[in-house]
């Protein structure tokens, strides 16, 4: 088979991760970006991106949407499309419910991980906090930086890896980090290549994130594969996969119960080596490049 994804440009991870997925098992894939003329609708299988629907006129003759996340504006488009794969349970629910979606439309297949090395953390006395996401109100950043900043007594450093796709909100978020007085602890880095990226993985302590909702729960995901202990305010998806003592998981909104979640596990160097344990093994099983791709197969295969 040959599947071809149309994206963003320069590609979603999640097209380019079921593309390798699908290379692996023998099967031929590509991700085009949604710049591009689309396709002939004879030409393999094609699936979009769901963040490209708006952005590809005419909408293209497409098998199925990949959807990973899904704004009120592609919703008459994503209702056109004959089957729609959401990335996880959570996401899933959300289009029967929110876009009204008929759930025989629906599948549901977690995107897979490559192999990826274990970090083993910054080695150092101040614990290295990571989180990895747009800058956007629904990822959570303000309420982040509101959880660590009372933790003033103890020694930590934040940093925070996204695109700032939200101008009003990011000027926001500035004027926060002064009020709050954590300006020397942190650093807003924008996004960046996967070579820059595995370096700060690889000296991260603690990853953390406090979205107010995840369709799946990438960054979570690959921390537990990389050995990171996590701490994050999520619901569905994000605790489903996180271990008893390979993270820390409170209410979305909740900045305080994080907080007190993340002063535990900055305060104590030997609870974190436990934790990353606990972390590392829970990764390891989560699906690998080609079991995704499979389950990909399957999901294209069975009648809607």
């Amino acid at each position: 088979m040959h599947v071809r994804f149309i994206a963003p440009a320069g590609g979603h991870r999640f097209c380019n991760r079921f593309a390798a997925g699908l290379r692996a098992i023998g099967h031929s894939a590509e991700v085009v970006a949604d710049t591009q003329p689309p396709p002939p609708a004879t030409d393999g299988t094609l699936i979009v991106d769901a963040a490209s629907l708006a952005a590809i006129e005419p909408p293209p003759a497409t098998a199925a949407a990949l959807v990973h996340d899904a704004p009120s504006s592609v919703a008459r488009r994503l209702a056109a499309v004959p089957l729609l794969i959401a990335t996880g349970e959570a996401m899933a629910a959300r289009l029967a419910e929110e876009f009204e979606i008929p759930p025989r439309r629906i599948r549901v297949v977690a995107p897979g991980l490559p192999d990826l090395p274990r970090s083993p953390g910054s080695g150092g006395p101040r614990c290295h906090v990571l989180s990895i996401g747009p800058l956007v109100r629904r990822k959570g950043p303000d309420l982040l930086l509101r959880a660590l900043a009372r933790l003033f007594d103890l020694d930590w450093g934040l940093s925070v890896v996204g695109d700032h796709r939200d101008p009003e909100f990011a000027a926001e978020l500035s004027a926060l980090v002064s009020t709050l007085g954590i300006k020397g602890a942190m650093a807003f880095i924008p996004s960046i290549g996967e070579a820059a990226l595995d370096k700060l993985w690889a000296t991260a302590d603690l990853f953390a994130l406090a979205s107010r909702w995840e369709g799946y729960p990438a960054m979570v995901a690959e921390a537990l594969r990389r050995g990171v202990p996590v701490a994050l305010t999520a619901e569905g998806e994000a605790a489903r996969f996180v271990p008893a003592e390979g993270g820390a998981v409170c209410a979305p909104e909740d900045y305080e119960g994080l907080s007190k979640a993340m002063r535990r596990l900055i305060f104590d160097p030997e609870l974190r080596r436990r934790f990353a344990d606990h972390a590392w093994e829970a990764g390891q099983r989560l699906p690998d490049l080609a079991s995704a791709a499979r389950t990909l197969l399957q999901a294209l295969e069975a009648p809607a």
